[in-house]
């Protein structure tokens, strides 16, 4: 029978018996200002990759057990547990159906779990391996090839690899532009792409690129009944991207933080002028006070403001030399019912 690939199989290995940490060892002082711009890209695409995969399981007429046994465990804590339900079922498939859909998201959930534990080389070779089910599966044009370039991507970026994770991002997008479907799951996984790319220019001040990368996801996130993450902060990158190209008015004309509650939107946009005025205590202040506020209002039709805050605070946190505790921030950011510890509601770290 048909064996796992050597570097899936190493990969695998390494998720067994590890427990859950997330802080490590700054990059080389020469690329961390690069990669600043990418991590936050990357914590944008976990907490939207997190968002996507709900939706793929939501959209099945009968849950899959695998991944709802897994869901479980993460939300229970129980790591292990949750590492060794995915590895088995991934081994189950390499054997006997190497091309299954299904193979590619296990594998893509696998690779959370390793990014989780900065097992970074490992989670690439997963998620390579995802990519090459979903071609074979769907054909190299299709959005699930998309979302697996654009997580690729994210992951190379954060591991200060900006060139090849750009020149994914963009094969990523091109594929978006040609496909014509609009399903819920499509349009949520368009969106992630995109967002990826122009997150990336943001943060160079490309702002000529960014901006169409963005009204095309403004557009995308109108028609969405459930909006990723991305959409919530769209409107402000726009903004951001008028005043980058002298545009003022235009800056001014545009909504902030649609679809927020008033009181967090009011928190954002102050804590998001301190950081702009280089203020990063002020700004830290800030969203601590909007994170505090939706803990204390949990809401449903609100369930990935959390996630958004905690994208937020971690680059602010970064940049006042708590590395750690952003990076904390960030890896939590899409783990919001437990986990490795930035934010509870009895405190900040």
């Amino acid at each position: 029978m048909k064996q796992p690939p050597t570097e899936v199989t190493r990969a695998m290995r390494a998720s067994r018996g590890t427990s859950c940490r997330v802080s490590g060892a700054l990059p080389p002082a020469s690329s961390r200002m690069t990669q600043q711009g990418f991590i936050i890209v990357f914590a944008v695409f976990v907490s939207a990759l997190s968002n996507s995969l709900a939706l793929a399981q939501e959209a099945r007429l009968a849950p899959d057990p695998i991944q709802t046994a897994e869901t479980k465990a993460m939300r229970e804590g129980r790591w292990a547990d949750a590492e060794k339900i995915l590895v088995d079922a991934i081994q189950g498939l390499e054997q006997t159906q190497p091309n299954n859909p299904k193979l590619a998201e296990y594998l893509t959930r696998l690779s959370l779990v390793l990014m989780q534990k900065q097992h970074y080389a490992d989670a690439i070779a997963v998620s390579r391996r995802a990519l090459e089910v979903d071609k074979n599966a769907f054909g190299p044009g299709d959005i699930h090839v998309a979302s697996d370039l654009g997580w690729i991507a994210g992951m190379l970026g954060q591991q200060g690899q900006p060139d090849q994770a750009e020149q994914l991002f963009k094969q990523a997008v091109d594929i978006v532009r040609l496909n014509p479907n609009t399903d819920e799951l499509t349009t949520d996984r368009k969106v992630l792409v995109l967002s990826g790319l122009w997150y990336r220019y943001i943060s160079q001040k490309r702002w000529v690129e960014a901006e169409p990368l963005i009204l095309d996801g403004i557009k995308l996130c109108k028609a969405m009944r459930l909006p990723p993450p991305p959409c919530d902060s769209a409107q402000d990158n726009l903004s951001q991207v008028y005043e980058g190209e002298g545009r003022a008015a235009e800056a001014d004309m545009q909504p902030h933080d649609q679809g927020l509650p008033s009181e967090v939107a009011q928190l954002n946009h102050m804590a998001q002028k301190h950081e702009k005025d280089g203020a990063y205590a002020q700004a830290e202040d800030a969203y601590k006070r909007a994170i505090a506020w939706v803990e204390k209002n949990p809401s449903n039709e609100f369930h990935d403001l959390l996630a958004l805050e905690l994208d937020l605070l971690g680059p602010v946190l970064q940049k006042q030399g708590l590395n750690e505790q952003g990076r904390k921030c960030i890896y939590q950011s899409d783990r919001r019912e437990g986990g490795c510890g930035c934010f509870q509601a009895s405190g900040f770290f």
